[in-house]
This record gives structure tokens, C-alpha cells and sequence, in this order.
């Protein structure tokens, strides 16, 4: 009985490490597939190709639906291929 105490705020440090290390995992891997806008400016300026997915859903995009000419709307989960 006097371990039980000690056993469960282990057992709770140790969770609590497990959630930091994930959240610090998915935050790094965000990081690696995210663009700053100044960096898409400059990509958008330079003329090279560039494929920039949109993961907003319809409702976001009534109000900006003409504002980007270079904008491919597409219905979210579709397998149609871009074109």
C-alpha cells in the first residue's frame, strides 16, 4: 500500500513524457510539410511550378472562390486526379 502513491505519479510522469514527446514529434513533422508566406511569395514570384494544396473545406472558400486564378478546386476525400 505505502507504493501505491509513488507507482501512480510515476506512472503519470511517464505519460505526461510520452504526450510531450509526441506533440514535439507531430510539431517537427508540421514544420518539415509547412511554407511560410513570405517563402510562397517567393516561390509564387519566381515562376517555377508550384503544387499548393488548399485543405480548406467548401464553405471556407466561398468568399475567395475567384480571388487566386491559379486555384484548383477539388471536393475533399476525392480520388480525381488533378487536371
Amino acid at each position: 500500500m505505502p507504493l501505491t502513491l509513488p507507482a501512480i505519479c510515476v506512472a503519470v510522469l511517464c505519460l505526461l513524457i510520452v504526450i510531450w514527446a509526441k506533440r514535439a514529434r507531430d510539431r517537427q513533422e508540421m514544420e518539415l510539410h509547412s511554407i511560410t508566406p513570405d517563402a510562397l511569395h517567393a516561390l509564387l514570384s519566381s515562376n517555377q511550378e508550384v503544387l499548393l494544396f488548399d485543405v480548406r473545406q467548401p464553405f471556407d472558400l466561398l468568399a475567395e472562390r475567384n480571388s487566386h486564378p491559379w486555384i484548383r478546386l477539388r471536393p475533399p476525400l476525392s480520388s480525381a486526379p488533378f487536371g
